[in-house]
């Protein structure tokens, strides 16, 4: 979605587009780049905003276990506060 302009999710939300599931997949930059993801977590909070901002519907997937044991606190936090600021 980071590549559809403002415009785009406009348009495609005029057109009843909806219910969008969205791989975010951790809310920790360290998780994020082991998962080779490309972007940030204020990255993706920042996209997650825009979906709101024209009304879409969406589901977050986290990757539950995905910063290992030794990740697993900071993973486990950031996911839930990315998923409750988005």
């Amino acid at each position: 979605m980071a590549r559809k302009s403002d415009e785009e999710l406009q348009a495609l939300r005029a057109l009843r587009f909806n219910g969008m599931n969205v791989g975010v997949e951790s809310g920790s930059d360290e998780v994020l780049t082991l998962l080779g993801k490309g972007y940030t977590a204020a990255e993706a909070k920042t996209q997650l905003l825009r979906l709101n901002r024209f009304g879409y519907d969406y589901c977050v997937n986290i990757i539950v276990g995905a910063g290992g044991h030794g990740l697993s606190e900071e993973h486990s936090k950031a996911s839930a506060e990315l998923y409750s600021e988005g």
